[in-house]
């Protein structure tokens, strides 16, 4: 009887999350090239050829991965997650202000990089595969805990060819009130 309750709570809880996700988000077109995602919290217009998007309920937050299907091949183009990080080191939640300073720390070369009404910062860094991974992290102050990630997956390290698809989407960003 305990397991049954669980489960049905288990369930019950996918199902309003996958309604909430339903309601709140929504794709429509800008132009032929390009739509608009759209969640309570944000909007931001993204290449209509991201013909994937896998959205996911995270523990603290929300994610929302972006891919393109070529001749069968799934490439991931954009990753935006809406959340919290929590630091077991110090046993709370991550601030902006903690995120910058670890990757300082790393020497990670960053910029100040603003997004709508959210500071930010903006790096890059080459993953295993070689492939230029481009981070935009932003939140509302430096002692804000709920961060927005927005990471770039490119093919090329031309920064003018990365910048010519990711200027676009960045400057299309609007907050809302909800962040």
């Amino acid at each position: 009887m305990k397991n049954i309750l669980m489960v049905s709570t288990i369930v019950l809880i996918l199902i309003l999350s996958l309604i909430y996700l339903s309601k709140y988000t929504a794709k429509k077109p800008v132009n032929d090239e390009n739509l608009v995602y759209k969640t309570q919290a944000f909007s931001f217009n993204y290449p209509k050829k991201w013909n994937k998007i896998t959205e996911n309920v995270l523990s603290t937050g929300t994610e929302a991965v972006f891919s393109e299907i070529s001749e069968d091949i799934v490439q991931t183009k954009l990753i935006v997650t809406s959340s919290s990080i929590f630091d077991q080191h110090f046993g709370r939640e991550k601030t902006y202000k903690d995120y910058v300073s670890e990757l300082t720390s790393q020497n990670v070369q960053i910029k100040s990089y603003d997004l709508d009404t959210l500071n930010g910062i903006y790096y890059i860094q080459e993953d295993n595969a070689g492939r230029s991974m481009v981070n935009v992290i932003a939140a509302k102050s430096p002692d804000s805990t709920k961060i927005l990630s927005i990471i770039y997956v490119s093919n090329t390290s031309n920064i003018e060819e990365i910048n010519s698809i990711l200027e676009p989407i960045l400057k299309s960003f609007k907050v809302s009130d909800n962040f």
